[in-house]
C-alpha cells in the first residue's frame, strides 16, 4: 500500500505487563478506526489458557461446605478464577495443589507439570484454620479464545467443578486519539494504544496477533475467493474430539456399555479423562482398557496425561 504519509509506530512507557503504542500519523478519522477495532480484537479474539474446571477432594459439588477452609466454596471458586496461567506445546493440561495447614494457601502452592506456569503466584485462594486440615485440588486448564461460562461446560463427572474461563492474555485494552501536525498540516490523527497483559503474552505481541486477526477479515472483503479455510484434517479432528459417538470406535459392546454407564458417551469425552481414571470404571479390565488404547491409538489420539 502507498500512503500519502507513512505512518511510524513506536513503543513508549514500558513496564512489567504494560506497554503503550503510538501510531501517527494517520489520515483524519484513521485513529478512531483503527483505536476502536483494535481495541476489540485484543479483549475479545487472542488466545490464551485459563482454569476451566477443578477438584477439590471431599467436595461432591460446588455447594460442598469444607470443614476447616474458611472460604465457602462460591468464594473459593471466585479466587481461582483469578489465577492467571500460561499453557505452552499443548491444548489443555492440569495442575495440583496439596496444601497443610494453618495458614494462607495461595496460586504459589501450586505444582505445575512442565509447560504449564502460574502467571499471578500471589493470587489468594484461601485459608486453612488448623493442621487438621488438608486441602488437595486439581486444576483443568485449556486453551481458548474469550469467555466460556461455567454454566455451557457439559460435565458429568461427579466432583468435577466447572470454572468460568476467562481465556484472553490480555487484562485491559484502551486508546486516545489526538491531533499531530505533518509540515503545515494538522488534520492527521495520533493513535495512543494501551495494552496490559497477563504475562502470557508481551504486550507487542499481543497488539501484532490483533493486527493479524483484522488483516486477514478484510483480506476477505478484497478476495474472497483467496481466502484459506481450515485444513479439512483439522476439522475432522475437532469433530472426532467433540462429536463422534463412542459407538464409532467399533468396540466390544460390553465396553460400550460400560463406558456409557460412567457418562462417557462420545470420543471427546473419553479423550478427557486419564487412563486412570477409565480404568476405575466398573466392568472395565485391563483387557479392556487395552482394547480402548489401540482404537484410539488408530485414530491418532489417546487419554490425557
Amino acid at each position: 500500500m502507498i500512503f500519502e504519509v507513512k505512518p511510524n509506530l513506536s513503543k513508549t512507557n514500558e513496564k512489567a505487563k504494560y506497554a503503550e503504542f503510538v501510531i501517527e500519523p494517520l489520515p483524519n478519522g484513521f485513529g478512531l478506526t483503527l483505536g476502536h477495532s483494535l481495541r476489540r480484537v485484543l479483549l475479545t479474539s487472542l488466545e490464551g489458557a485459563a482454569i476451566t474446571s477443578i477438584k477439590i477432594d471431599g467436595a461432591k459439588h460446588e455447594f460442598t461446605t469444607l470443614p476447616g477452609v474458611k472460604e465457602d466454596m462460591v468464594d473459593l471458586v471466585l479466587n481461582i478464577k483469578k489465577i492467571e496461567v500460561k499453557l505452552e506445546g499443548k491444548t489443555e493440561g492440569t495442575m495440583t495443589l496439596v496444601k497443610k495447614g494453618p495458614g494462607e494457601v495461595k496460586a504459589s502452592d501450586i505444582e505445575c507439570p512442565s509447560g504449564l506456569k502460574v502467571l499471578n503466584p500471589d493470587q489468594y485462594i484461601t485459608t486453612l484454620a488448623d493442621k487438621k486440615t488438608t486441602l488437595k485440588i486439581e486444576f483443568k486448564v485449556q486453551m481458548g479464545k474469550g469467555y466460556l461460562p461455567a454454566e455451557e461446560q457439559q460435565i458429568e463427572e461427579l466432583g468435577v467443578i466447572p470454572v468460568d474461563g476467562i481465556f484472553t492474555p490480555v487484562l485491559d485494552a484502551d486508546y486516545s486519539v489526538s491531533d499531530t501536525r505533518v509540515g503545515g498540516k494538522t488534520n492527521f490523527d495520533k493513535l495512543v494504544m494501551r495494552v496490559t497483559t497477563t504475562g502470557e503474552i508481551e504486550p507487542q505481541e499481543a497488539l501484532k496477533k490483533a493486527a493479524e486477526i483484522l488483516r486477514d477479515y478484510y483480506s476477505f472483503v478484497v478476495s474472497p475467493e483467496e481466502v484459506d479455510e481450515m485444513p479439512s484434517e483439522e476439522i475432522k479432528e475437532e469433530k472426532v474430539e467433540q462429536d463422534v459417538l463412542i459407538e464409532e470406535l467399533d468396540l466390544p459392546m460390553r465396553v460400550v456399555n460400560s463406558l456409557g454407564s460412567a457418562g462417557i458417551k462420545t470420543i471427546g469425552e473419553l479423550v478427557a479423562k486419564k487412563e486412570k481414571e477409565v480404568s476405575k470404571i466398573k466392568n472395565l479390565g485391563a483387557k479392556s482398557i487395552k482394547e480402548i488404547k489401540a482404537k484410539l491409538d488408530e485414530m491418532g489420539l489417546s487419554f490425557k496425561e
